[in-house]
């Protein structure tokens, strides 16, 4: 499991009051040209889960990976590569400007900017976010309709991120054969021999798809490959969502 976090990009090492709670990667794996950032968390014991840890750093990940796209966007551009940089600035200021909410005109130049994130799910919990946060052709799987296929791209980078000993349905980006040596992690309805129990996100129908996706009966061991592109109109709407959060919080 840990030999998984040592050829990766970037590594997260995170501790609760000294003791390892939790192992995260990024990976940049190219896939017919484009970039796609591979991530892993692992979170050590049952205690360290709820407590916000896997959110963080996922966050992070996505906000590194996305200015690296913009960094890749400026670097493709013909001419000098620091002139270019000031001529994207006040273009990436409107786009800081949208994304707080100061303005409501997205800049153009910065709309195509997308950065696409790839990453197992085996809780209901690990996808609620998304569906509620990422439109419906920014997300596979689509929750809302069990029959959706994934496109072609999307495909293309499940084949190339699954872990090399799993097995992969291509109709559905489930993942299967991946608990080799951690069969303790396997989610169980029933929680039995000390596994861990499905978390429910309260959304009916990201539960349910989750549900008949990977069975949850102990012995299935399945994980759902979730893909997302991750643009301006998405840090716009979490932006907003932490706003109304801290604001929840503080009443």
């Amino acid at each position: 499991f840990t030999e998984r976090f040592v050829d990766v990009t970037e590594a997260v090492f995170a501790r609760v009051g000294g003791v390892p709670a939790a192992f995260a990667s990024r990976k940049e794996v190219f896939v017919e040209g484009e970039k796609v950032n591979w991530i892993e968390i692992g979170i050590t014991k049952k205690e360290f889960q709820g407590m916000g840890l896997q959110e963080s750093i996922f966050f992070r990940f996505v906000w590194q990976s996305y200015l690296g796209a913009i960094k890749d966007y400026i670097a493709r551009k013909e001419g000098n590569k620091f002139f270019n940089y000031i001529r994207v600035a006040p273009s990436l200021f409107l786009a800081m400007f949208y994304i707080v909410g100061i303005t409501s005109s997205k800049p153009e130049e910065m709309a195509s900017v997308a950065s696409t994130l790839a990453f197992l799910a085996v809780q209901p919990v690990s996808l609620s976010p998304f569906k509620q946060h990422v439109r419906s052709e920014k997300l596979f799987p689509n929750v809302n309709n069990l029959d959706q296929e994934p496109s072609d791209r999307q495909l293309a980078i499940a084949r190339a991120v699954k872990p090399h000993e799993a097995r992969l349905d291509e109709k559905t980006l489930v993942i299967s054969g991946d608990y080799g040596g951690i069969e303790h992690l396997i989610v169980d309805k029933k929680g039995c021999n000390g596994r861990q129990k499905v978390l429910n996100s309260g959304d009916s129908e990201v539960d349910t798809y989750m549900e008949k996706r990977l069975k949850y009966d102990g012995v299935a061991g399945l994980d759902q490959m979730v893909i997302v592109d991750f643009d301006l109109e998405f840090f716009r709407d979490y932006f907003g969502f932490i706003v109304q959060r801290w604001r929840g919080n503080s009443i």
